[in-house]
């Protein structure tokens, strides 16, 4: 499991174009159409288990005030099942690498003892948008590789919070990431060239910069000029 290769081909929540996301099918969807990654999302539910689910609200209620039967109930309703970190830890290992966010603070100490009690160092790594959960990680255990957001769909301080993600410095030093995941607007900011001209490490979505010029009306050849030269930057 190479998390160095030039181009990482990663199924965002499971296969999630093919099966419901984050769920046991998605994942093995994505196995089966030999993606090199799964990336996942993990919250806590009120009985404190480490579920896999990307949104906070589910059925107008917190994930957080669910306890993981009730979470079970609630998602049979709709066709799917939540599942455990620690299921899908277990199921994989060993067959793809696991790109895991941490959508919460709080309990990096746990979700850490948990994966390294089933994965080696190298089986995954971890993203996350908070500054806080990244640096907390890297205490934890330096030589685990974790991935900083950048570009929160509403920043906290408006336009001086988006200055911070466009000229990331001080974000990079405060978190201690081994690399960055900007939000796919940034790119429009030269941040892949100015990033690694300090060196740092830039991971982005090349779905996300597909649509981005489709919505803007690009024409194909401008498209793929475009792909090409976040390619050779190292972006996708």
């Amino acid at each position: 499991m190479n998390k160095d290769k030039k181009i990482i081909v990663e199924a965002h929540r499971g296969a999630s174009g093919y099966e419901k996301d984050n769920t046991f099918e998605s994942f093995e969807k994505a196995v089966s159409l030999k993606a090199d990654a799964i990336e996942l999302d993990i919250r806590k539910t009120k009985d404190d288990k480490i579920v896999v689910f990307h949104d906070l609200i589910f059925k107008e209620k917190s994930i957080n005030d669910y306890t993981y039967d009730e979470l079970i109930i609630k998602s049979k309703e709709d066709g799917f099942i939540v599942p455990l970190l620690v299921d899908v830890l277990k199921k994989f290992k060993g067959r793809i690498l696991l790109d895991i966010e941490i959508k919460e603070e709080g309990y990096e100490q746990e979700i850490i003892d948990l994966i390294l009690s089933i994965l080696t160092i190298n089986e995954f790594y971890i993203r996350s948008f908070s500054e806080s959960t990244i640096k907390k990680v890297k205490e934890i255990n330096k030589g685990i590789y974790a991935i900083l957001l950048i570009g929160a769909e509403f920043p906290k301080y408006g336009i001086f919070s988006r200055f911070g993600e466009i000229f990331p410095k001080a974000k990079i030093k405060r978190s201690n990431c081994d690399a960055v995941s900007p939000h796919y607007r940034l790119l429009l900011f030269a941040f892949v060239k100015r990033m690694h001209k300090k060196n740092q490490k830039v991971y982005n979505n090349s779905k996300e910069i597909f649509n981005f010029c489709y919505q803007r009306d690009f024409s194909l050849s401008r498209l793929v000029k475009g792909l090409l030269k976040y390619r050779k930057e190292g972006c996708i």
